[in-house]
């Protein structure tokens, strides 16, 4: 086969066509991949939100639960002053303290249900704030390492442009061994 100018040409036009088609099936992969984390990012956020809002849920239940409690017992002091009130007259004012001392309980309590459950979420608060920035983190070593494949395929696009000689190819293949590399570690 003899070298000239239009075998050149069509060697050239050969290895672009194939080039091109490297570059869209790496193109491809990187998109996928890119779905990939974007859809592994949302569940591992809903999962949070779910588990905060059931932790959220139970600890609602259980304050509703002791509330219940509270208001049954209640009731229940209230039956008993009207049976004593009319057994008893006398015993009205003793009743009547004890009464006082049962509320002051339960407030105390409400108040330490309300304080048990502001540190709760509190505490949430902060995990989620954590979470958050591991992500953002994580988000951010993407974007750098998208920029740098962005870098690596301007840099051949600009090479190919030109004639391309047996040295400049063999320097292309290797950029274009590195940029897979790189995409294989960020996979």
């Amino acid at each position: 086969m003899e070298l000239n100018e239009q075998t050149l040409e069509q060697i050239l036009a050969r290895q672009r066509e194939e080039f091109q088609r490297h570059v869209g099936e790496v193109s491809q992969d990187f998109k996928r991949h890119v779905g990939e984390v974007s859809r592994d990012f949302k569940r591992y956020v809903d999962e949070g939100l779910q588990e905060t809002r059931h932790h959220t849920g139970v600890l609602v239940e259980g304050a509703e639960h002791k509330i219940q409690l509270i208001a049954e017992g209640y009731e229940a002091l209230h039956a008993a002053q009207e049976a004593l009130r009319e057994e008893m007259r006398e015993g009205q004012k003793t009743l009547r303290e004890e009464m006082q001392f049962g509320f002051a309980a339960v407030r105390e309590e409400i108040a330490g249900v309300k304080s048990e459950l502001r540190q709760e979420i509190a505490g949430v608060r902060t995990d989620l704030r954590y979470e958050i920035a591991g992500v953002r983190t994580e988000t951010e070593a993407i974007r750098l390492e998208l920029e740098m494949i962005r870098s690596e395929l301007s840099i051949i696009r600009r090479d190919l442009k030109e004639k391309v000689g047996r040295e400049e190819f063999a320097v292309l293949e290797a950029r274009v061994a590195k940029l897979e590399q790189a995409l294989r570690r960020s996979t």
